[in-house]
């Protein structure tokens, strides 16, 4: 304001504060934003500290190929292969198409910095954003739960393989050496961070993957013992599916953070298909390989007795644990945006503790969780769900009601609405 009058009276050739006359040209703020959030969104900033689509396509494909894949070989043994890849297909295309009348809809307002709940309350009031932000705290909450759990059974499994009672038969001493690893990555509040990290963990990843992979080709049994579907098990996997293509709360991120938004859809479709061939191959291989065997977490089938498998699960461990930190800007977000988190949460030091306090929380959790796949089944059909059909159909419902009334665009909703129910 004060620049716009010194602007004014500069035109009218009145005198001016001298002392302003030499700040007027600064750009940076004068007071406190109460308003800013103290983590800043990502794609805040010049446009070289934005990701290129290279980097969001690692981005993504790292929020796809996580903790879920490791556990479909065990899901594609309950299921059936042959029902598995069926459904592997079908989520994939389902989670990529709502993903898409999302940004549809964020384009349609012209308005690239909302987030899934500012569209809720933008359609339907703030009960509906409500319900979005508990579905988007827990499925990222329990996604980090479901880490931390995931590294506290391999530690236990190392520790019994090479003779450490304490760390073999209590689960604490495991928690407090992941919590070790993951407590200065969690306080990093620069999402772009984990660009470079991403493109590292997912090349590494792939190796991974490549060379595990060779190993079930040296084992492969009868693939007619493989049971080809079981529909009856549904109840207890397909929620896995939905886990391991869900990537709404961190898409809207993503797409902020690019230099290039309008080209997201495209990228976003390379890396689903990518990533669900990859899925395929490493779960059918390992189920193949395995058969009734196969374990809840693939990478405990293995001898960790022997140095490449230890070398190879350790390494997937630390990819675990560098994908941890990103589960919280989601988190960070939605509590950024409520009135009340503002005025308790007013400086980074409070923030950061904040942050430290979510981790003893999540490791508090991770204490009771016994059966991975079952918890990955769960927060995938209950929270996952809701996230990637019901919300985003009846968002563009609203939207194609209140904005661009089309009645042939709604025939374009017809398998969303059918697969929300």
């Amino acid at each position: 304001y004060q620049r716009r009058v010194h602007g004014e009276q500069m035109q009218r050739g009145e005198d001016t504060n001298p002392q302003f006359q030499h700040n007027a040209g600064n750009t940076e703020t004068f007071a406190v934003d109460e308003d800013k959030p103290l983590v800043a969104k990502a794609g805040v900033g010049s446009h070289s500290m934005k990701s290129t689509n290279l980097e969001a396509a690692y981005n993504i494909y790292k929020v796809c190929i996580g903790i879920g894949i490791l556990i479909l070989p065990s899901v594609f043994k309950q299921t059936g292969w042959l029902l598995s890849f069926v459904l592997i297909g079908i989520f994939a295309l389902i989670c990529y198409y709502c993903m898409c009348l999302i940004l549809k809809v964020s384009d349609r307002l012209r308005r690239n910095d909302l987030t899934l709940y500012d569209l809720g309350e933008r359609f339907y009031g703030e009960q509906m954003s409500l319900m979005i932000k508990l579905c988007i705290v827990f499925i990222q909450g329990g996604t980090a739960i479901v880490y931390l759990a995931f590294v506290r059974d391999y530690l236990k499994a190392i520790s019994c393989e090479i003779g450490i009672q304490s760390t073999c038969t209590h689960d604490t001493y495991s928690l407090l050496f992941a919590m070790l690893i993951i407590l200065p990555l969690s306080l990093i509040t620069n999402f772009h961070f984990f660009s470079y990290v991403s493109i590292v963990a997912s090349v590494l990843q792939m190796v991974i993957f490549v060379v595990l992979s060779g190993h079930h080709v040296t084992r492969l049994g009868s693939f007619a013992a493989l049971s080809i579907a079981n529909p009856e098990s549904l109840r207890f996997t397909i929620g896995n599916f939905i886990f391991v293509f869900e990537g709404v709360p961190t898409i809207m991120e993503i797409r902020r953070s690019m230099q290039t938004p309008s080209s997201l859809p495209s990228v976003l479709g390379k890396v689903y298909v990518f990533a669900s061939l990859v899925c395929f191959i490493f779960a059918l291989l390992g189920y193949w390989a395995f058969g009734n065997e196969t374990s809840s977490i693939i990478l405990f089938n293995y001898d960790l007795a022997r140095p490449l498998f230890f070398s190879l699960v350790f390494g997937y461990m630390l990819i675990i644990l560098l994908s941890f930190p990103i589960q919280f800007f989601p988190i960070l977000e939605c509590m950024q945006s409520s009135q009340k988190f503002k005025d308790y949460i007013r400086d980074h030091s409070q923030l950061l503790f904040f942050r430290f306090l979510f981790v003893l929380f999540f490791a508090f959790c991770a204490f009771f969780i016994q059966s991975l796949d079952l918890a990955v089944n769960f927060i995938g059909a209950f929270f996952a769900g809701p996230i990637s059909f019901i919300f985003p159909v009846s968002l563009v419902l609203r939207c194609l009601i209140e904005i661009d009334y089309d009645p042939v665009s709604y025939t374009h909703l017809t398998l969303p609405t059918i697969y929300s129910v």
